[in-house]
């Protein structure tokens, strides 16, 4: 057996490939370039879960994946300037839908596109470049769809089945 506190794996340039640690939250991996930057992280968050993160070649944050503090797991893709784009999550316990959500953003951060589960089924929420949501298709908890449709303002209605 080995025992330390951090382990570190050199190229031949002598710039760190691998980096194994530890930290006041558990364990740490760390996986770098050629260029001796961190290209994928692999460690514990604030809330105990656990992340996997992936950087660009100028260590941008590209991606994560991990759990969430309600037993659920997160998927997020970054823009080239640090904007989330693209949320995947599964619904953990003590939430009010029964599966997972997929939400994509603008550039600007604003969400566009929501599509879901929620206990009376399928949901898809279109929202405007300001981040309001202006259309929904959803299907209520007796198993009828619904349409709903809004200005800008707020002002719209919703279709229901009669």
């Amino acid at each position: 057996d080995i025992v330390c506190r951090s382990l570190r794996v050199v190229q031949s340039n002598g710039k760190s490939a691998v980096m194994i640690g530890s930290s006041e939250l558990g364990g740490r991996i760390r996986v770098h370039g050629k260029n001796g930057k961190v290209t994928t992280s692999i460690s514990r968050s604030d809330d105990g879960t656990g992340h996997l993160v992936n950087f660009s070649p100028s260590e941008q944050l590209v991606s994560l994946l991990g759990g969430t503090n309600n037993d659920g797991g997160i998927l997020v893709t970054y823009s080239s300037s640090g904007k989330r784009l693209v949320v995947l999550r599964s619904s953990g316990s003590g939430t009010n839908n029964d599966g997972g959500m997929l939400t994509t953003y603008s550039q600007s951060g604003k969400p566009l596109i929501g599509l879901g589960a929620t206990t009376g089924g399928g949901l898809l929420v279109v929202s405007n470049k300001t981040g309001e949501g202006i259309v929904t298709l959803a299907a209520d908890d007796y198993g009828n769809g619904t349409v709903g449709a809004w200005n800008r303002k707020g002002k719209g209605r919703t279709l229901t089945p009669q």
